[in-house]
């Protein structure tokens, strides 16, 4: 399990960030469901109906695991953004203000990844 204290002990954010990206979880791509042919009889219809029910299954156990990858995800971002603000000295601005320097850097940057998230955080502190 990856902790802040983990990021700490990288000498720089950018290879803390890339450190914490092992810890992801791999997605997993959602059981395929069965289709009934357009020229079917009762015995295709008969697999069909079993493979729903198989199929019914699976995604229900995809869904739990889909959900623990989500948590598990929220848990690293978490880890990571607090990292990046104690990085960028995000602390040291006036309580007012971190709620609009955090969203710009936020929305400049995250379409880039965290390290840009960083990167523009950086500067917003700066000018404080």
């Amino acid at each position: 399990m990856l902790t802040i204290e983990d990021l700490r002990k990288i000498e720089n954010v950018y290879d803390a960030i890339q450190y914490s990206q092992e810890f992801y979880p791999k997605y997993v791509l959602p059981p395929k469901k069965p289709r009934l042919k357009k020229d079917h009889f009762s015995d295709d219809a008969e697999k069909y109906a079993k493979d729903l029910k198989e199929y019914e299954i699976k995604y229900e156990e995809w869904e739990k695991d889909d959900n623990q990858i989500k948590e598990k995800t929220i848990e690293i971002n978490t880890i990571v953004i607090e990292y990046i603000k104690e990085a960028a000295g995000f602390e040291s601005i006036p309580n007012k203000s971190k709620d609009k320097v955090w969203s710009k850097a936020w929305v400049d940057g995250h379409s880039a990844g965290f390290y840009k998230v960083y990167l523009e955080l950086c500067e917003l502190v700066d000018l404080f």
